[in-house]
């Protein structure tokens, strides 16, 4: 009889121990976190206020991803998880375009090259004056 106490308690034991032990499993409560992507942006090249498309992999769908051209922030009008969609900013320089997702952060392989907008063209004067039709 004095068996019956003895296997009971190295059962409970067991199941106490067993249920201890670290899992090989991930923490169901803390989801992976995906890695962030930036494949590729266009056009390649702009004006301040041009639209850029920036394609990837795992951007939030919500506007809080944090874009940079060469260090100066722009704005996400819109937002899915594999495109954003900014406007080229006033001040940007030509380089990398960086991507941030909460505590990631990607940057481009190639450069976006700021462009300066054309002049417009100014007449300042012209000669003749005057003249028949036809007149160089």
């Amino acid at each position: 009889m004095k068996k019956a106490p003895i296997l009971f308690t190295l059962c409970l034991f067991f199941l106490v121990w067993s249920g201890c032990q670290p899992s090989d499993d991930p923490d169901p409560a803390t989801p992976a976190t995906a890695a962030l992507t930036l494949t590729g942006f266009s056009p390649a090249s702009g004006t301040a206020g041009t639209p850029v498309t920036l394609t990837g992999t795992n951007f939030s769908t919500t506007t809080d991803n944090t874009v940079k051209f060469n260090g100066t922030a722009a704005t996400v009008s819109a937002a899915t998880a594999t495109s954003l969609t900014v406007s080229v900013p006033t001040g940007a320089s030509t380089g990398k375009v960086t991507v941030q997702v909460g505590t990631q952060t990607v940057t481009s392989t190639g450069d976006f090259t700021v462009t300066q907008p054309a002049s417009p063209v100014t007449i300042t004067g012209f000669t003749p004056a005057t003249g028949a039709a036809g007149t160089s």
